[in-house]
């Protein structure tokens, strides 16, 4: 999850999360990006659905990817919702009072396990994927049969994890966000979210790295033989189909380390300035890269396959001609 950093009192929350135009300007791009990521998403969505591409496994694959990450832009949108805001008259700057009402504290509570869930439903599906594509590039196995297997754990086994926050009573308003908070807010962050899900994702996209190499060396062998000529084909095109699924374990470890970086560093109050505003860009962008991903990748091959059947057409016109 992409969030701001950790304090260790509330004072130094108060202090960073009240500071003049923060809150402000976290309002605004978590609102203009948090709308296009789920534009995005819906558009991919619709457009694998639309071209029925559901029906292929690669294609299925992607969409889930896009539909956890549709899931994490919209909880994270919620969040403008969850909090309460009031106008400073002199400064004409909006500050963050959560906490005040009762009915914003509980929405809060709720939005934050909402943002908790969806994030480890997206890191869960993102590293259950990997690893179907490294034992289908790898070793060959076609686990096909574990896709239900894979919806499920991603789904019922995030409750297990975000139900603890609840237990401690420790969501809540956390300087611009609705998250973890509290005196122990640090310890439970990197042990719930960033330290899982930066391991998590290291090892995944050194997995991706080493499927890269492997189905490079397979497209680009060379042989006089027919047969190992027909699986070159296979390869180039299997290379082709899953860079989506390549691409997302990679975006997702690379949009999150801003903010695993501010978690690490987050005591230093000279972050806060420019931070917040920064977390919730990334946070955003990483639910707009999924589905833009997969939008770009459907495009190309559209386009190929329509150059493809064009060639063909011109070489059956200029044969008739030829033998006319």
């Amino acid at each position: 999850m992409i969030k701001s950093m950790a304090n260790k009192t509330n004072e130094t929350t108060s202090n960073r999360s009240n500071g003049p135009f923060v809150t402000q300007q976290v309002v605004i791009i978590t609102s203009v990006t948090g709308g296009v990521a789920v534009l995005t998403c819906v558009a991919a969505l619709v457009l694998v659905l639309a071209l029925k591409l559901h029906t292929k496994l690669v294609y299925r694959l992607a969409a889930y990817q896009v539909l956890t990450s549709l899931l994490f832009a919209v909880a994270n949108c919620l969040n403008l919702a969850a909090v309460d805001y009031h106008r400073d008259n002199a400064t004409n700057a909006m500050f963050q009072f959560a906490g005040d009402s009762a009915t914003h504290r509980v929405l809060c509570q709720i939005v934050a396990f909402a943002r908790m869930y969806s994030a480890w439903v997206k890191l869960l599906a993102v590293v259950l994927v990997t690893c179907h594509l490294y034992c289908y590039v790898v070793r060959y196995n076609n686990l096909k049969r574990c896709e239900v297997v894979y919806v499920l754990v991603s789904v019922l086994v995030p409750i297990a994890i975000c139900v603890v926050p609840f237990a401690m009573k420790s969501y809540g308003a956390d300087g611009q966000w609705c998250w973890i908070s509290g005196e122990n807010s640090h310890q439970l962050k990197m042990s719930l979210w960033f330290g899982p899900a930066v391991f998590l994702l290291c090892i995944v996209t050194a997995a991706v790295a080493y499927m890269i190499v492997v189905l490079f060396r397979r497209a680009c062998l060379e042989s006089n033989d027919e047969f190992h000529n027909r699986m070159r084909q296979q390869h180039k095109k299997a290379l082709l189909q899953l860079l989506p699924l390549l691409a997302y374990p990679v975006l997702f470890l690379i949009f999150l380390l801003p903010s695993f970086v501010s978690q690490v560093y987050g005591e230093e109050a000279t972050y806060a300035a420019w931070l917040d505003p920064v977390n919730a860009f990334f946070s955003s962008l990483l639910s707009t890269s999924a589905g833009l991903t997969l939008i770009v990748h459907i495009s190309s091959v559209w386009c190929a396959t329509k150059r493809s059947v064009w060639r063909l057409h011109r070489d059956q016109r200029c044969d008739a001609r030829c033998s006319s």
